[in-house]
């Protein structure tokens, strides 16, 4: 059995129900394509008893907006319905980057992003993929903030100390009163 830890396993989506009676699941992913999982090949699933355990990735396919997975041994919908809500991971090492100026999105979630100027935005705590670009959805406190994730927006990140750069556009930090 194949010892990992924590540090070596990344959340690449979360289940959001069972589908049909043969054990397949729905899920929100979290990965740029439906093809992660299936790239993957196995992923993991905490238990009902809490246990990390791994499944093999039998087939992955695009289901609406979210990813319909098969995984090997969930083979009923009372077996998938355990696994509602649960978090999928996957191996960091299954994936490659393409060239240093790539980014994965689990290295830009929780980001600190600051302005140009020093100031402080707030936190990258989600991502939304768009046909034109990726949006990184920035919070701090009760605000939040659609930041497009295009080269002349975004002008730095620095993974070693957990930081972003922008500039943003005229009105994006608008800050809403209400």
């Amino acid at each position: 059995m194949r010892r990992f830890s924590s540090a070596d396993l990344v959340i690449i989506g979360k289940v959001r129900r069972p589908h049909g009676l043969k054990g397949l699941l729905v899920v929100e992913s979290y990965a740029e394509s439906w093809k992660s999982f299936v790239k993957a090949g196995s992923v993991f699933l905490t238990d009902t008893s809490g246990s990390l355990k791994e499944y093999r990735v039998s087939s992955a396919k695009p289901y609406k907006r979210a990813v319909l997975l098969k995984l090997d041994g969930i083979e009923s919908i009372n077996e998938a319905e355990a696994f509602k809500d649960s978090n999928i991971m996957a191996n960091k090492r299954c994936f490659k980057k393409a060239s240093d100026e790539e980014f994965f999105w689990f290295e830009l979630l929780g980001l600190k992003v600051y302005c140009e100027d020093g100031s402080y935005v707030g936190r990258l705590s989600q991502i939304i993929p768009t046909p034109a670009n990726d949006v990184y959805v920035v919070r701090e406190k009760k605000q939040e903030y659609l930041i497009p994730a295009t080269w002349e927006v975004v002008r730095e990140v620095d993974l070693e100390r957990g930081t972003m750069i922008i500039s943003p556009l005229d009105g994006m930090l608008e800050i809403d009163e209400n």
